[in-house]
């Protein structure tokens, strides 16, 4: 579920750490693991990444159950190059040795998936297809604020507007009676066919708020908390067509409306992480995280033009934000040889 299994990691260096950079956070991409390590770095940073993810793959196990046919769904995904892109300012008089204020922006996408899959099933006296294709971005704007409260701890807040774009759509036939010819088409029975898809585009706002504080040469400990998302807009759109002929009798059905509210949460989330600098060259990390429960709600109400129809908006369509809370736990290594610096992590 993308808001809640964070599929791409942000920041070059956090990507390369596993995304254990809570108690680090020491380049642009701070805004988003914790703002208070802008203060951490030169007077002006820039920093830009791509992130390519090469394959993914994912199955549903018995995602399609017919009376004959049994099937996984299965989606294989290609690579993608979202990106990031942060720039920080360090201003204000010179304490504690370092400049007092940091201001920076940052945009990135903090989430992109996609799933496509399909099933079919041919008999001597009934046919069924379906055909499913799901996709999800999300892409976060902010503008962040840090101040270096003591010598060893600093503060910092980023405001981020999220966009979120979703839509899904399922195509389903099915074919009874009649008999099939030569070329493999059904010749007189009846049918139906189902037509759905769904649109969602969100706008919130959230806030992310973090604290570093560093209690030795060797040792620093971060935090970053995110409350739940205030929604600024959230619309959706709903379209379904039926097609069937039954005991000769045909029929034709169409819904097509736009503008409708939808929901589509961001809950809470809460991070933690320490640094651990064992001499020079190395720099060992470990973060847990948790993402917070989302009640139920529907993602769409139904329009009253399908409000006689039973059964869900679409078969495999979930209507309902519920989610359970997830927790993470990161850990990550760097080495310097020389210079080059090779970094691990695992999430």
């Amino acid at each position: 579920q993308a808001l809640y299994y964070r599929t791409i990691p942000l920041g070059d260096r956090a990507m390369g750490m596993g995304g254990a950079f809570t108690g680090i956070a020491s380049d642009p991409s701070a805004t988003y693991y914790n703002p208070a390590g802008l203060m951490i770095g030169g007077r002006f940073q820039l920093m830009g990444s791509l992130s390519s993810i090469v394959f993914t793959r994912r199955v549903v196990d018995n995602g399609f159950n017919a009376p004959d046919l049994t099937e996984d769904f299965e989606s294989t995904g290609t690579t993608t190059l979202p990106s990031f892109v942060g720039t920080v300012v360090q201003f204000g008089r010179q304490r504690f040795g370092d400049h007092q204020f940091a201001l920076a922006y940052s945009t990135f996408e903090v989430n992109r998936q996609a799933f496509g899959a399909g099933a079919t099933e041919v008999a001597d006296d009934r046919s069924l297809d379906l055909r499913l294709s799901d996709s999800f971005r999300s892409r976060w704007y902010g503008i962040s604020f840090a101040a270096q409260a003591t010598r060893d701890v600093s503060l910092g807040i980023t405001a981020f507007l999220a966009q979120q774009s979703g839509n899904y759509s399922e195509d389903l036939g099915l074919s009874g009676g009649g008999m099939l010819d030569e070329l493999g088409r059904r010749v007189g029975g009846d049918f139906a066919t189902i037509s759905d898809s769904f649109s969602v585009r969100t706008y919130h706002i959230l806030f992310r708020l973090g604290a570093l504080y560093r209690i030795n040469p060797r040792w620093q400990i971060g935090f970053m908390f995110q409350p739940p998302a205030i929604p600024v807009s959230q619309k959706g759109s709903i379209f379904r067509r039926t097609n069937s002929a039954t005991d000769g009798n045909t029929s034709y059905f169409v819904v097509n409306e736009g503008g409708l509210s939808t929901r589509a949460p961001i809950p809470w989330e809460l991070r933690t992480g320490v640094e651990f600098r064992a001499n020079t060259l190395t720099t060992l990390s470990l973060d847990a995280a948790v993402s917070g429960p989302v009640r139920y709600q529907r993602v769409f109400d139904r329009p009253s033009e399908l409000e006689n129809f039973d059964g869900a908006l679409g078969a495999y369509f979930s209507n309902s934000t519920e989610r359970r809370w997830t927790p993470n736990i990161a850990i990550g290594a760097e080495h310097l040889f020389g210079k080059a610096v090779v970094a691990g992590g695992l999430f």
